[in-house]
């Protein structure tokens, strides 16, 4: 069972998909932004760890672009239909 609100695990537990699944660690992450928001602190806590896989990173990011503007006022359906 998996929950995008146990926060305090958040980092970890995308880590530990990340390791085993990597096109899974990435919709995770794009799930959890969209459900709780500004996940800007887990996603910094990612992009810093040494333990997270390369191929994550571009994930990382582009959702923390898409969270900011999210919290800027933007819908994310808006957010991810002019991400081509």
């Amino acid at each position: 069972m998996l929950s995008l609100e146990d926060r305090e695990h958040l980092t970890e537990t995308i880590l530990g998909f990340a390791r085993k699944d990597i096109f899974f660690a990435r919709q995770l992450v794009e799930v959890a932004a969209q459900d709780l928001g500004d996940i800007s602190p887990e996603l910094y806590a990612l992009m810093r760890n040494e333990s997270t896989p390369a191929a994550l990173m571009p994930a990382l990011r582009s959702t923390a672009s898409w969270a900011g503007r999210a919290g800027h006022g933007g819908q994310w359906t808006e957010v991810f239909a002019d991400v081509a």
